[in-house]
């Protein structure tokens, strides 16, 4: 027989009536090919929504004019705040989230709809039961600072972000075993997930401490160091979606960083699937592609930190063990692309297009950054101090 063969529908319809025939011999078989992912769909469709709806809510207002009715109607209609409870005062209000009668507080100023009609943008306070959470004030430095750096926005676009960058509080810094370190948030009644070291949020992905900020590595890995024995058994393992590769990676750890990629991607405690790949079970379902997602995302930051901003520094190697050999090509902010040969401890080809960003590489190769962590003994505590709360976008002081 010669040439190639030829493709065949009667011989493609052949091998499926023969496998369809095979597969009805065997209903177990059937049963499982047609079953599992019904009700996968029935499941995952209809029966599990992660969707939060219904949330008691208090509505702080002395008088609601009719833009005020519009927009508390609007916000009831949406499904996800029900309003049970209704105060003059914030102080009134602050007592129901304490008690648990209400999960959010949302603060209309009394002259909301003369504001909207004269043509200003009147500050909406919503309000859970915690001050300046740290997730929220972090990703509203990253974005204010990254439109503000956009080339062609408009003069009018800029002067409001700025007033509203200026309202934006600091990281809430306390003292835990008496080191400085960052805080879930400034205040908060009580902790709803323990599986997140929500204060590792201002290192990765925010990059606001850690690798990037050389001068805040002290303030990074005491804030790893001493989250509270109670949450670190949670947040600290090395499972599914969690990113604790990628937060040692921004402590510049590259032993530690090493073993959690390890224990992260072999996947070798509790093995439940037949493909290596199919990680689990973690703290969703099984194969959970989060888990080797989470584990590659830590193994690109172990190789590479960028600064946010396309003239930012290039974090190089900056927890990646000496004893690995790796042919790596990342990208990077502004359009860069960073690529190289790391073997036998040395770097044997490094390439950075444009070449005009090779100049921002930081090469963290043999840096000794020693580090003594606290004593288990020290009880040194300090909350975040209070800070005054900032005007309203668009008010003065």
């Amino acid at each position: 027989m010669t040439g190639k063969a030829r493709w065949s529908w009667r011989r493609t319809a052949a091998v499926f009536i023969k496998e369809l025939q095979q597969m009805l011999r065997d209903r177990l078989t059937f049963a499982m090919a047609v079953g599992v992912p019904v009700i996968q769909l029935v499941l995952f469709g209809y029966a599990i929504n992660t969707d939060p709806k219904g949330l008691p809510t208090v509505l702080v207002a002395q008088e609601i004019g009719p833009l005020g009715r519009s927009l508390v109607a609007a916000l009831a209609n949406s499904g996800y705040f029900r309003f049970t409870h209704r105060s003059a005062n914030e102080g009134d209000a602050d007592a129901l989230l304490e008690s648990g009668q209400a999960q959010f507080m949302i603060v209309l100023p009394n002259d909301f709809s003369t504001r909207v009609l004269r043509g200003e943008h009147p500050a909406v306070l919503v309000a859970m039961d915690a001050t300046d959470p740290i997730e929220v004030v972090c990703a509203l430095h990253r974005i204010t600072a990254g439109l503000l750096a956009l080339p062609d926005l408009p003069a009018a676009s800029r002067e409001r972000i700025k007033r509203i960058q200026a309202t934006i509080p600091d990281l809430p810094i306390g003292k835990r075993q008496g080191r400085a370190s960052i805080f879930p948030a400034r205040s908060y009644k009580q902790e709803a997930n323990k599986e997140e070291p929500i204060e590792m949020f201002a290192a990765w992905p925010y990059r606001m401490m850690g690798v990037t900020k050389p001068e805040t590595l002290q303030l990074a890995r005491d804030t790893w160091e001493t989250i509270p024995p109670e949450r670190a058994k949670y947040c600290k393992r090395d499972v599914s979606w969690q990113a604790t590769v990628a937060n040692v990676a921004s402590l510049a750890r590259p032993e530690e960083a090493k073993a959690r990629a390890i224990h992260k991607m072999s996947n070798t405690a509790t093995p439940q699937a037949r493909f290596p790949a199919f990680f689990g079970p973690g703290n969703d379902w099984l194969p959970d592609h989060n888990w080797g997602g989470s584990g590659m995302v830590g193994m690109q930051e172990m190789l590479l930190a960028p600064e946010p901003g396309p003239t930012g520094k290039l974090h190089l190697f900056p927890a990646w063990p000496k004893d690995w050999d790796v042919d790596f090509k990342l990208h990077a902010p502004g359009q860069t692309i960073v690529e190289g040969v790391f073997k036998g401890g040395k770097i044997e080809s490094l390439k950075v297009t444009p070449e005009s960003r090779a100049k921002d590489i930081v090469n963290w190769l043999d840096k000794v950054t020693p580090y003594e962590p606290p004593k288990p003994d020290d009880a040194g505590f300090e909350p975040p101090k209070p800070v005054a709360t900032p005007p309203p976008a668009g008010q003065k002081s």
